[in-house]
């Protein structure tokens, strides 16, 4: 008796984007391709998204509440504590250097892309991580055996630096994040291509891996 197909797995994620947004849960944009992903999918309906992206991305990749991953709060955040809360009533301060706010994907926790790698899946992403800056906690040290990630919290969407108007310092909070640092495969972008737009080339860098994927698997090269 044949085994039955194993699924596939294609996981979206956006940040800052209301669930009822988007057409298939009622929202009024017009999102044809998502409404066929959802129309032919498993739609689930009892997610837990915290109040930041990367916790809520620790969330989605661990199975665990944030604080167990390292994510009890933005790095962000957590490090800079004076211009966060200027009149000195919420300090994070207090967040720094304790178990649950380390500010990357902990080794307390397995993650969803390992134990697919390891169960014989091809694991693969291209996007913002957002879950460690440095090569030991990049995407391929944490199982995508091909990745192109956005390792911070934000940047300019089109190249290295804002745009920002009568050189004006950038925010503090902003240190850790105006820079569009990214690595492939675990080896960080020295330069990204001519005429990057996120949006394109974080798609393209997908179409990109299943294609040299399928060219693989059936010999051509």
């Amino acid at each position: 008796m044949a085994s039955a197909k194993r699924p596939n797995f294609l996981v979206i994620v956006a940040d800052d984007l209301g669930f009822s947004d988007i057409g298939p849960f009622g929202g009024e944009i017009n999102t044809p391709n998502l409404d066929k992903l959802a129309k032919d999918s498993i739609l689930f309906t009892d997610f837990h998204a915290a109040a930041a992206c990367s916790p809520s991305r620790a969330m989605i990749m661990t199975g665990t509440d944030h604080h167990i991953a390292g994510l009890g709060n933005l790095i962000e955040w957590t490090n800079v504590s004076g211009q966060n809360d200027p009149n000195g009533t919420m300090s994070t301060s207090v967040q720094r250097g304790m178990p649950g706010y380390e500010g990357y994907l902990n080794e307390r926790v397995v993650a969803l892309p390992e134990l697919l790698r390891d169960a014989g899946y091809l694991t693969l992403m291209s996007g913002k991580w957002h879950l460690g800056l440095t090569p030991e906690r990049s995407p391929k040290v944490r199982g995508f055996e091909r990745s192109f990630a956005h390792l911070p919290a934000c940047s300019n969407h089109f190249a290295y630096e804002p745009q920002r108007e009568g050189g004006d310092e950038i925010p503090e909070f902003m240190t850790m994040s105006f820079i569009a640092l990214h690595s492939e495969d675990g080896e960080y972008v020295k330069k990204l291509p001519e005429g990057w737009y996120s949006s394109h080339g974080y798609g393209d860098k997908m179409l990109q891996y299943l294609k040299d994927w399928k060219e693989s698997a059936s010999g051509v090269h």
